[in-house]
C-alpha cells in the first residue's frame, strides 16, 4: 500500500467517524426507517470511498457528504417510489397537546413540511449548516436556502399554534 493511500484510508476513516452520525440523522429524518436509514449511510460512504479521489475541497467535507447522502436518498426515494406512497401524501395528524413535546411527534411535525422545506430545515437547523453550505448541499442560491427556511419555520410555528389553540 503506499503512502497516499494509507493517508487517504485514514482520512476517509476519520471522516466516517465523524460524519456518521450526520448522515444517519438525515437519512432517518428523510425515510423515517431505522434500516433505510442505516442502509442509506453504508451506501453513502461507499460512494465517499469511491470518490474520495475526485473532492475538490470546493466545499466543506461535510457539505460533500451530506450532498451525496441527499443525492442518494432522492434517488433512493424515486426507486422505492416513498415520496408518492408516505412523503407527499402524509398528513400531519393534530397530536395531543401534552404529546407535542416529544421526539416523534416534532418528527411528524418535520415531515408535514414539503420534501425540500424539511431537507432545509434538516441541514441549516439540525445540522447547523451555513446557508451557503446548505445551498451547496442542496444545488440552489443562497437567497432560495434563505426564504425556504423562513417558510418553513413559519409552517411548523403555525402547526404549534394550532395545537396549543385545541
Amino acid at each position: 500500500m503506499t503512502e497516499r493511500t494509507q493517508n487517504d484510508t485514514k482520512t476517509i476513516e476519520r471522516i466516517y467517524v465523524t460524519y456518521t452520525r450526520d448522515v444517519y440523522q438525515l437519512a432517518y429524518r428523510s425515510t423515517r426507517n431505522h434500516a433505510d436509514a442505516e442502509d442509506v449511510v453504508q451506501e453513502v460512504f461507499m460512494r465517499v470511498l469511491q470518490k474520495w479521489r475526485y473532492f475538490r475541497g470546493d466545499s466543506h467535507v461535510k457539505t460533500w457528504i451530506l450532498r451525496i447522502a441527499q443525492n442518494y436518498i432522492v434517488d433512493l426515494a424515486r426507486k422505492r417510489n416513498l415520496m408518492e406512497r408516505s412523503w407527499s401524501t402524509e398528513v400531519y395528524q393534530t397530536p395531543d397537546v401534552s404529546m407535542v413535546s416529544s421526539v416523534i411527534e416534532i418528527d411528524d411535525m418535520l415531515h408535514s413540511l414539503s420534501d425540500r422545506h424539511r431537507a432545509v430545515i434538516v441541514l441549516r437547523i439540525m445540522n447547523d449548516l451555513s446557508v451557503a453550505d446548505t445551498a451547496k448541499a442542496l444545488g440552489c442560491s443562497e437567497g432560495m436556502v434563505r426564504v425556504d427556511t423562513h417558510r418553513a419555520v413559519r409552517r411548523l410555528k403555525r402547526t404549534l399554534q394550532e395545537v396549543d389553540s385545541m
